[in-house]
């Protein structure tokens, strides 16, 4: 059998760790029909739940870096915002790639970076 590890023990014993979660149906959207479809009405309570649970096991101090394969606001945005912790600007990292209406974090968007819809965000505990 393999190793256990004691994750309770080892809580408050990380700096930094990273975050994510099964995407929704608008992962890395690359048709503009797909993309407009999003919408806010989505619950993102397994995002928030994986998010929360990473913040709550990192030392005071450290990050957690939330990246998911979705453009939809309720599964980015909307999530880390309920975690209600400071976020490092990431955008001062990566101009080019700078959220439109929140700089602070990253997200690439097919039509402009003709890439896969892609979110990043980094809380701080």
């Amino acid at each position: 059998m393999g190793e256990r590890t004691d994750v309770a023990g080892a809580a408050k014993q990380i700096s930094r760790t990273l975050s994510t979660a099964a995407s929704s149906r608008f992962v890395s959207c690359r048709e503009p029909s797909a993309r407009e479809a999003s919408s806010s009405s989505v619950k993102p309570p397994a995002r928030s739940f994986a998010l929360r649970a990473a913040a709550e096991r990192v030392r005071p101090g450290g990050t957690v870096t939330y990246a998911v394969c979705t453009i939809n606001r309720a599964e980015n945005e909307a999530v880390v915002d309920a975690l209600g912790l400071p976020v490092d600007d990431l955008g001062a990292l990566g101009p080019e790639l700078r959220h439109p209406r929140r700089p602070e974090f990253l997200l690439t968007l097919p039509h402009v970076h003709g890439t896969a819809g892609f979110f990043v965000a980094r809380v701080r505990a």
